[in-house]
């Protein structure tokens, strides 16, 4: 009987690893709302399940709501890379590779601020077009509550 209390104390007290990141709330956001939106064409994707730690976030100054943090979030360190998947995601994912036509969506990277963290997501496909998404989350990092998004055509 001991030994059960212990053992239940103890698996309460240690990390279940079903905690989600920051990076995968925004991963799942992304494919369960702004996927449906603006890439809705496409059966396949390529995803990249590793973040990167290099997302440029200049692209705020094209954003109205987080413009006035342009010189923090430049100043932030990122976060360190994790793991995303793609499960949320209504159709086929592959893995990316270079010469492919295929969209592509990669996690670039986060950004904690005092008061909010940013997810930095870009959705591209080979000389066509670039849709940069920057989604703000609260500062627990468990709620999206806006989300920016800045089209380019390359």
């Amino acid at each position: 009987m001991q030994l059960s209390i212990l053992w239940l104390f103890i698996s309460l007290l240690l990390p279940t690893g079903d905690e989600l990141t920051p990076e995968q709330i925004a991963t799942d956001y992304f494919f369960e709302n702004i996927f449906e939106q603006d890439l809705s064409d496409y059966r396949v994707i390529e995803f990249n399940a590793l973040t990167e730690q290099n997302g440029y976030f200049g692209i705020v100054v094209n954003c109205n709501s987080i413009r006035t943090l342009f010189k923090e979030l430049e100043e932030a360190t990122p976060g360190t890379s994790v793991t995303v998947d793609a499960s949320k995601c209504p159709v086929r994912v592959k893995k990316i590779r270079d010469n492919s036509n295929r969209v592509k969506i990669e996690v670039k990277s986060r950004k904690d601020l005092s008061e909010r963290t940013f997810v930095y997501i870009t959705a591209y496909r080979r000389l066509r077009f670039v849709n940069h998404y920057i989604l703000t989350l609260s500062q627990e990092g468990t709620e999206v509550l806006d989300v920016c998004r800045v089209s380019e055509i390359i």
